[in-house]
């Protein structure tokens, strides 16, 4: 199951994948894949630990991904990326695997 943020829900439907939409007061099912903006990544990441959290900013950066992947975000990316690679990362997250853009990963090693 997806669960999405307003603003990534909004993304989500331009790429024509459906979502549930949530905020910080929603009740959220345990094992649900959510992706959240960076604003409010922390809270979930905080609210949120039987989920995995999918992190998608509009200006990502190195700095901000590392700061996420410390605290328990599953996957980092950009919110505008394909909708083929964002597939690809919600498999990789599924299969209980992290997921970042090359960038970062590079980065990370």
């Amino acid at each position: 199951m997806l669960s999405a943020t307003k603003l990534i829900q909004q993304r989500l439907e331009d790429l024509n994948l459906e979502c549930d939409c949530f905020d910080k007061h929603s009740l959220l099912h345990q094992g649900e894949i959510i992706l959240c903006d960076a604003k409010s990544a922390e809270i979930f990441l905080e609210q949120s630990a039987d989920n995995d959290i999918f992190v998608l900013s509009s200006n990502p950066s190195l700095q901000e991904g590392k700061r996420f992947l410390a605290i328990g975000a599953k996957g980092y990316g950009n919110i505008y990326m394909h909708k083929k690679y964002l597939l690809q990362a919600l498999d990789v997250i599924r299969e209980k695997k992290i997921w970042v853009y090359p960038k970062l990963k590079e980065n990370l090693t």
